[in-house]
């Protein structure tokens, strides 16, 4: 197997990624990326590069490697960004609310694709997450763009 070490600052100033490449691809991202998350600024982060980091690296890799998460705080860290983008796509509000009660080492693994489907922070480019973001935000008027969606999301869970 070979491992590929992605630069991924953000979550802190210096964090890494493995992208395992071969017979069954994975992402091992500590905690850059969560289950329809994104890692907290808290300790000498930058929302900005967190945000750098989902567009350049996170959103542009191949849809299926398996995504290993820190399981820890899988479901009660990601329910208000999960919120958020269930405004914006009722749909897998439910599956959430059944994900809700999960212990932590219950949470399912998926690819990276099904987190580009269902992560708010990796459908920067969904107009419908863009007015979800803009109810619950005011400020940042009827078509901010996808920085601030961002960011705005990340600041919404830093209140969990």
């Amino acid at each position: 197997m070979e491992l590929e070490v992605l630069d991924t600052p953000g979550h802190t100033r210096s964090h890494v990624c493995l992208l395992a490449h071969g017979d069954a691809p994975a992402l091992f991202c500590g905690d850059t990326l969560f289950n329809a998350g994104a890692g907290n600024c808290h300790n000498g982060g930058d929302p900005g590069l967190l945000y750098e980091t989902f567009v350049n690296q996170l959103a542009q890799a191949a849809r299926t490697p398996r995504g290993y998460f820190r399981a820890m705080n899988t479901w009660r860290a990601t329910w208000r960004s999960r919120w958020i983008a269930s405004r914006a796509t009722p749909m897998p509000r439910r599956r959430w609310r059944r994900r809700r009660a999960l212990k932590p080492e219950d949470a399912r693994i998926t690819t990276l694709g099904e987190e580009k489907r269902v992560n708010a922070f990796l459908r920067l480019q969904n107009p419908r997450d863009h007015r979800a973001a803009a109810r619950e935000f005011p400020e940042i008027g009827e078509k901010p763009d996808a920085r601030t969606v961002f960011v705005k999301l990340r600041e919404l869970r830093n209140s969990w």
